[in-house]
């Protein structure tokens, strides 16, 4: 009688008339009676021995089975004899444990991610990632709000056999404000059939063409505001979400939340380095390079050159009788006047890899990498007009009505142990003699390198 409980039977008679082939009716794997029966016949005993067996209901439960030969004294086989255990309770807690043991060890993956990264992209999708694989669920992702309302897909994981939504922008046309709001107070949303949950038609219609049966939405809220869902989804059919998977998936959004709120102070923290680092290197009044970025890039330009057997040229500019104008004008004046000038030449350094630096005072320079003389000194040339172009009045010049500048270039193509600084003290002499000879005009030399 206990047996026939065990199969959901009223009495061993009703087990005996249905149970014609045991095989094929109880086990859920028929191999594994055949696995029972060859462990029996070649050890005459067989301990604990786990199968998954059908219910007269239909429903399945867990069994252990005992079972051993009982021989004569001459060893000849007279009977088998055993018994059978309904052990589905402790296979579930079994299971419980297992399931408990690998969402502590997926936790603790995520954690460790995001202790280990800043990387949001990479956090989300290691999510993702770990999600599809413990629910064995068809597809997993990350969706991030717009201000208009919509989810783009940030990151997916996705079976082969399914639509890859990575990328899309989803819009909830018809998503009633009772779900954006529970989405706002943190709650999860399940739905184990769509075609029988409380959904709109227009809903229905749009997780179908998603190819999404069943699924699990759960917000990721950052503050005050909804920064976007993590979600479940089921392609092959229905099913039935069980609590605990239910709970991973929070926990999961609220590490998610964290890594958030890192990348984002990690993102300011970047972008005030970068606002630190462009400060570093400009001029503060004309919003040029300063002199320490000058050195650094001419020092860089100077390898690439001596490395790549180009050459380049080094103009130094110098605004003409400049004490005399902020004496005559006033400083606020002479700082206009320096601003449209360093606008002036970088209107006049014209390629990406050219630099116009202020040098110090009224002096400017330019670094021309893989340009000649020739070349050099039509950028001088142009600047000398643009500058004149100003038009700015300088009635103690004695060279013009206007602002004038004079230009030192020197050129090199740096070989062997050619010397930076000699090409510096260069386009330095070469501005000396250009004020020698009258000022407002450029002079150009070659180095002997």
């Amino acid at each position: 009688p206990a047996l026939a409980r065990i199969y959901g039977y009223s009495s061993p008679l009703e087990l005996i008339t249905h149970l014609t082939n045991i095989e094929k009716q109880l086990y859920v794997d028929d191999k594994r009676r055949k696995e029972f029966a060859r462990l029996l016949q070649k050890n005459d005993a067989v301990s604990e021995f786990e199968s998954q067996v059908y219910k007269t209901d239909g429903s399945i439960i867990w069994i252990a089975e005992n079972a051993r030969a009982v021989r004569d004294a001459q060893g000849k086989l007279l009977y088998y004899e055993g018994t059978v255990e309904d052990i589905t309770e402790r296979k579930q807690a079994e299971e419980a444990l297992r399931q408990q043991a690998e969402r502590e060890r997926l936790m603790g993956a995520i954690a460790n991610r995001i202790r280990q990264s800043l990387k949001l992209e990479e956090i989300l999708k290691t999510t993702a990632d770990e999600v599809r694989e413990f629910l064995q669920t068809d597809r997993a992702i990350v969706c991030r709000f717009q201000q208009d309302g919509t989810r783009v897909v940030a990151v997916e994981s996705v079976g082969p056999k399914w639509r890859s939504l990575l990328g899309i922008t989803i819009s909830d046309t018809c998503l009633p404000e009772i779900y954006l709001q529970a989405y706002h107070n943190n709650c999860v949303l399940a739905n184990e059939d769509i075609y029988n949950a409380d959904l709109e038609l227009c809903q229905i219609e749009l997780l179908a063409t998603l190819q999404i049966k069943a699924n699990i939405v759960v917000p990721i809220v950052q503050g005050d505001n909804l920064w976007g869902i993590l979600a479940a989804h089921q392609c092959s059919g229905p099913r039935k979400w069980q609590h605990q998977e239910i709970e991973l998936l929070e926990q999961l959004a609220a590490q998610l939340t964290i890594a958030i709120q890192q990348a984002e102070l990690y993102r300011q923290l970047e972008e005030a380095n970068q606002e630190l680092q462009r400060l570093a290197t400009l001029d503060g009044l004309t919003h040029i390079a300063n002199r320490r970025q000058f050195d650094s890039y001419l020092n860089d330009e100077w390898k690439r050159a001596l490395r790549e057997g180009t050459p380049i040229s080094i103009i130094l500019c110098d605004v003409d009788f400049f004490k005399l104008y902020n004496d005559t004008y006033g400083h606020q004046a002479g700082d206009s006047c320096l601003q449209k000038i360093a606008t002036a030449l970088t209107r006049c350094a014209k390629r990406s890899a050219d630099l116009v630096a202020r040098y110090g005072g009224e002096e400017f320079a330019l670094i021309l990498p893989n340009t000649d003389a020739i070349g050099a000194t039509k950028v001088a040339d142009r600047i000398g007009k643009e500058v004149k172009a100003l038009k700015l009045p300088h009635a103690k010049s004695r060279v013009s009505e206007y602002v004038t500048v004079s230009l030192g270039i020197a050129c090199s193509i740096p070989r062997g142990n050619a010397l930076l600084v000699e090409a510096i003290a260069l386009a330095d002499k070469a501005l000396y003699r250009a004020k020698e000879m009258g000022r407002d005009r450029s002079i150009c030399r070659l180095a002997n390198s």
